[in-house]
């Protein structure tokens, strides 16, 4: 990617090129950008002499709800903790970033895919972490699907930007190969799909490039601007058509309204104060919707 001109961020060919920031020079300032990944197979984080990705880690904790008596079976609260040394190298991370550049944007790749709207602890208590420590915005993805939006100390935190352009034809075969949430066995596959309900991975009818449940198709795309020390931030809604195209919507649409009413229910189910000012402005021609800090 670098050959072909595009700067990267969160891998590299060691530990110390996976923390380097992509810095680019917009004219109207610098705008350093850091990746980090949550989720990930053992074993894919750079270290010194080793090519990899920047990790951000976290140990889960499973705590049964009742501690004094016998439940076999009841589901148990899910929690983590942190690890601490790659909290301390984000915090160093954004620090070095802010020397090189007047914004700086952190992206991480975490969440529960499984569930609609769930914010897990990791992902509230690292991206407030990441703006306390002077990061400008935050950018999460993994779920496929769209999660809340807030500002933390006057700075956006977008924790899930939802499927955007990412095809995954013949996803099911490979998935069965590689016996991925139990598919290489018929006790496991039938436990899963139970666990997972309709928000399972799998081949979804007209949608042969999107393999998600169809909350999947409900996207859209980050827009940010800084002035005089300020932040603002908006989303310019989307949908994926069966091509798995992105299309852009004015929130005033049917479509458009079902992108941000999704929206504000992910935040109503996290109790995030925010809250949605539609087709506020327009951002190279396309409608974008303002976020706004509830009240």
């Amino acid at each position: 990617m670098r050959g072909a001109g595009v700067a990267t961020a969160g891998a590299g060919e060691d530990g110390v090129a996976a923390h380097e920031p992509a810095v680019l020079d917009t004219g109207r300032g610098r705008v350093a950008v850091l990746a980090y990944a949550s989720v990930f197979p053992r074993g894919y984080e750079a270290r010194p002499g080793g090519s990899g990705l920047a990790p951000l880690r976290a140990t889960t904790l499973y705590t049964p709800w009742e501690t004094n008596e016998w439940n076999p079976g009841l589901l148990p609260r899910v929690t983590t903790v942190p690890d601490e040394g790659d909290m301390e190298a984000l915090r160093e991370d954004i620090a070095r970033a802010r020397d090189q550049a007047d914004v700086v944007l952190t992206s991480f790749h975490w969440g529960d895919f499984t569930r609609p709207y769930v914010l897990t602890d990791h992902e509230v208590r690292t991206a407030r972490a990441a703006i306390d420590a002077g990061a400008d915005a935050v950018l999460g993805h993994h779920h496929h699907l769209l999660r809340g939006i807030e500002l933390h100390r006057g700075r956006p935190i977008f924790y899930g930007l939802g499927h955007f352009a990412f095809d995954l034809p013949g996803l099911e075969e490979r998935l069965r190969r590689s016996a991925y949430l139990g598919r290489g066995d018929a006790r496991l596959r039938r436990e899963s799909a139970r666990r997972f309900g309709e928000f399972h991975i799998g081949d979804r009818a007209g949608y042969p490039l999107l393999p998600f449940h169809p909350d999947g198709r409900l996207t859209g795309f980050a827009v940010l601007g800084w002035a005089d020390g300020t932040v603002r931030a908006g989303f310019a809604p989307c949908v994926l058509g069966p091509d798995n195209s992105p299309r852009p919507v004015a929130a005033s649409s049917p479509e458009g309204k079902e992108v941000i009413d999704y929206l504000e229910r992910c935040c109503a189910y996290e109790e995030l104060s925010t809250r949605f000012e539609r087709d506020a402005g327009t951002f190279h021609g396309l409608p974008v919707t303002a976020v706004l800090p509830g009240d």
